[in-house]
C-alpha cells in the first residue's frame, strides 16, 4: 500500500478531531474503538513509509568497487 505523507497527515488530523468529540453512553465505547483502530492504521502506515524510505535510500547508496592492479 502506497500512501503519501499528505494522506498520513490528513489521517492524523481526522484522528485529532475525533479525539475532541465528546460522546455519552454506548457511543463512547464505539468512538474509543474507532480511535484505537485509526491510531493503529496511522502508526502502521507511518512505520511502513519509514521502512520504505530507508530501503529506498539504502538501495541508492553508491559503494565504489576497489580494483587493484
Amino acid at each position: 500500500m502506497n500512501i503519501t505523507r499528505e494522506q498520513l497527515e490528513q489521517l492524523a488530523r481526522i484522528y485529532n478531531t475525533l479525539m475532541n468529540i465528546s460522546t455519552k453512553g454506548e457511543d463512547t465505547f464505539i468512538m474509543a474503538d474507532c480511535l484505537r483502530a485509526m491510531e493503529k492504521v496511522v502508526t502502521d502506515i507511518d512505520k511502513a513509509a519509514s521502512e520504505s524510505n530507508k530501503a529506498a535510500s539504502d538501495s541508492t547508496t553508491f559503494t565504489p568497487e576497489v580494483v587493484e592492479e
